[in-house]
């Protein structure tokens, strides 16, 4: 576990950069989900109180360029209005340095600054610029991660180290190759008893098989992963569980809903999310686990009829006796729209680098604290 230093910092008048994870959902320069801003708040609160003077920057999506449309005014607007004096410098990813880690883009950030502080825990598993390359412009004793990494990494050692098992991950939604890529590392541990794939992941797996996924998004190329995945598996005694039925759209996820079997779709199916008898076998297995993380809705919040299953899945998990982990700003925002949040025994602001983190993976944001 990691633990703050910067408590022991004398604040008063001191330029403190922090480094947040801002990335939240925007619409018409409105925050859609305050979550991940809400998460980092004592954090700055503290800065703000003892007196600092406090620059922030964060990356939103994934930008070539300047893009107005993810510009971080809505952030700064955010904190100013809770009377968290902060300056917000501009999107970090406008820059394609950013992305590179390049060290002179570092040098350019950390110029004019005392002290520096991460606390971007979902982004802790990149090798951007601002994330590793930053933090090593200043000396041991003028950095420190924040308040959330020290809770993050506080909440998810329980699964991390030593799961109260029977252990069970619900993995599914997009970036496919980033959370499949972390599996073989997690099952070879033993520390995993059930491994459930959800749509979207689900579709290149039932590929693998064989399956014919319709107009479903299926990447050719992790075919392999996928079989290494099932062997890893087979070998080390983890139940890898695929959906048998699935919610699909005929042509779009705007077309008429159909629930299919999961090997026989149409050709003009588009897989949604997972169907009712999918729903009740994994309703089974949450019940007889001790232990659960679930990275990835079903479904789409702006389309009306494709997250039944995932809230469904949700409530299920929320109000099992386990431990319970969900992650990724998408999964916590539904949970929070269906009044869910406070049923979880933590809901943590990554996705990815929580995935990569409970894996046992090293995180590269990490790792500059780890080692002071």
């Amino acid at each position: 576990m990691i633990s703050t230093t910067f408590t022991q910092w004398p604040l008063a008048k001191q330029h403190v950069l922090v480094r947040i994870d801002g990335n939240v959902p925007l619409h018409n320069d409105t925050i859609v989900n305050d979550f991940r801003l809400r998460a980092v708040e004592p954090t700055i609160r503290y800065l703000c109180n003892r007196g600092a003077f406090v620059t922030l920057i964060t990356h939103i999506g994934n930008p070539r360029g300047y893009d107005p449309s993810v510009s971080t005014r809505p952030i700064a607007f955010w904190f100013n209005e809770r009377q968290m004096p902060v300056l917000v410098l501009e999107n970090t990813r406008f820059d394609p340095r950013e992305k590179k880690g390049d060290q002179k883009f570092s040098q350019t950030l950390a110029h004019g600054h005392d002290y520096f502080i991460n606390d971007a825990w979902g982004t802790m598993h990149r090798n951007d610029a601002s994330i590793v390359a930053l933090a090593k412009c200043f000396a041991p004793e003028q950095r420190s991660c924040g308040f959330l990494v020290q809770l993050e990494t506080e909440k998810l050692s329980r699964l991390r180290n030593h799961p109260k098992r029977p252990f069970t991950l619900f993995l599914g939604g997009g970036k496919t190759i980033d959370k499949l890529r972390y599996l073989p590392t997690l099952i070879e541990q033993e520390r995993l008893n059930h491994l459930v794939i959800l749509p979207g992941i689900a579709h290149t797996f039932l590929a693998a098989n064989g399956a014919n996924g319709g107009k479903s998004p299926v990447h050719n190329d992790l075919f392999e992963l996928c079989n290494t995945i099932k062997k890893l598996c087979h070998h080390h005694h983890v139940e890898l569980h695929l959906p048998v039925d699935l919610l699909v759209g005929e042509g779009s996820w705007q077309g008429v809903k159909q629930i299919r079997a999961a090997e026989s779709l149409q050709a003009d199916d588009v897989s949604i999310s997972i169907g009712p008898k999918s729903l009740e076998t994994f309703q089974g297995i949450i019940n007889r686990s001790e232990s659960i993380f679930f990275n990835g809705i079903m479904g789409e919040p702006r389309i009306h009829g494709t997250l039944e299953f995932s809230e469904r899945l949700l409530t299920a998990i929320g109000m099992s006796s386990a431990y319970t982990v969900i992650g990724g700003g998408d999964t916590v925002t539904l949970a929070e729209r269906c009044n869910l949040s406070d049923y979880f025994s933590f809901c943590s602001s990554g996705g990815g680098s929580t995935l990569a983190y409970i894996a046992g993976t090293q995180l590269p944001g990490l790792s500059v604290f780890e080692n002071q």
